[in-house]
């Protein structure tokens, strides 16, 4: 699956969605950071109706492709939130 971009959308937006190839999970885990905003792997997990052990081992390789970002630190927690290119590929 690859990542969506709307119909009305720039072709660039479409090039760019059809270049960053996400599965069904990591998807709704970029949209719930898309829609909350900076969130904890427990907040996004709880948000989506997942386990938290499905949601966590995703993290480190959507940082690697670049589609999210460390954006801060609970006490005991890191916060995500989507990078530019995760919103350039319409998401």
């Amino acid at each position: 699956m690859s990542a969506l971009a709307r119909k009305t959308d720039p072709a660039t937006s479409h090039e760019a969605a059809a270049s960053v190839p996400v599965q069904d999970l990591e998807l709704k885990v970029l949209a719930a950071l898309v829609l909350r905003g900076p969130s904890s792997s427990h907040d996004i997990a709880a948000y989506i109706g997942v386990p938290l052990v499905s949601v966590s081992p995703r993290m480190a390789p959507l940082e690697a492709r670049g589609l999210v970002k460390r954006a801060g630190r609970t006490e005991r927690r890191t916060l995500w939130d989507v990078t530019p290119k995760a919103m350039l590929a319409g998401l």
